[in-house]
C-alpha cells in the first residue's frame, strides 16, 4: 500500500519526535517506556494489517449490505445530493462492489491512523513528562549549589567576599 503526502510527513513527524525523545532520555525506565509504545504501537499495526487480509470477504459483505440499506433507506420527499444514487438507480454489482471495496479500505486506513495518532500522543505525553522532569532536576540542582542560582545576586556577592576574605587571610 502507497502512502499518500500526508501520510509520509505524518511518518516522519513521528520519527523526529521519537528522536527527540530518545535525545532527552536518562534514564532505563524511560527506554523501557519508549519501548513499549512503539512496540504495542507496532503489534496493533500488525493485528490491524492480519486482520484486514484475513476478514476482507466478512467486511467486503458487510460493507455491501451497509450500502444496500443506506439505498434501501433513502426516501423520496428529501432533497438529495448530486452525488447520492437516484432511487430508481439500482447500482450495478461491479458499481457495488467498488463502492465496498472503498468503505473497507477506507475504514482499514482509518483504523491504522488512529493507532498512529494514539502512539504519537503517547510519545508527546513522555517528551512532556521528560521535559517536566528534567526542569525539576535542573531546578533541584540550582537549589543545592547557591554560585549557580539565577536571580540571587546577594548571595553570591556574599559568597564571593567570603572567598576573597578568606584567602587573603592565608
Amino acid at each position: 500500500m502507497s502512502q499518500s503526502s500526508t501520510e509520509a510527513v505524518s511518518e516522519t513527524l513521528r520519527l523526529a519526535l521519537q528522536q527527540s525523545i530518545a535525545r532527552i532520555i536518562t534514564s532505563e525506565a524511560d527506554w523501557d517506556r519508549l519501548h513499549t509504545i512503539s512496540t504495542e504501537a507496532a503489534k496493533r499495526i500488525d493485528d490491524e494489517m492480519e486482520a484486514y487480509k484475513s476478514d476482507y470477504p466478512s467486511r467486503l459483505a458487510a460493507a455491501r449490505q451497509m450500502i444496500l440499506r443506506e439505498y434501501a433507506g433513502r426516501s423520496l420527499d428529501m432533497p438529495t445530493p448530486s452525488w447520492v444514487l437516484k432511487a430508481k438507480e439500482l447500482p450495478s454489482p461491479e458499481k457495488l462492489d467498488h463502492m465496498a471495496d472503498g468503505r473497507v479500505r477506507h475504514d482499514h486506513g482509518r483504523r491504522l491512523r488512529v493507532i498512529r495518532q494514539d502512539e504519537v500522543d503517547q510519545l508527546r505525553e513522555m517528551r512532556r513528562d521528560l521535559k517536566i522532569r528534567a526542569e525539576v532536576e535542573r531546578e533541584t540542582r540550582a537549589a543545592q549549589s547557591p554560585e549557580h542560582r539565577r536571580g540571587d545576586a546577594r548571595e553570591a556577592f556574599q559568597t564571593t567576599q567570603m572567598r576573597i576574605t578568606q584567602s587573603r587571610k592565608r
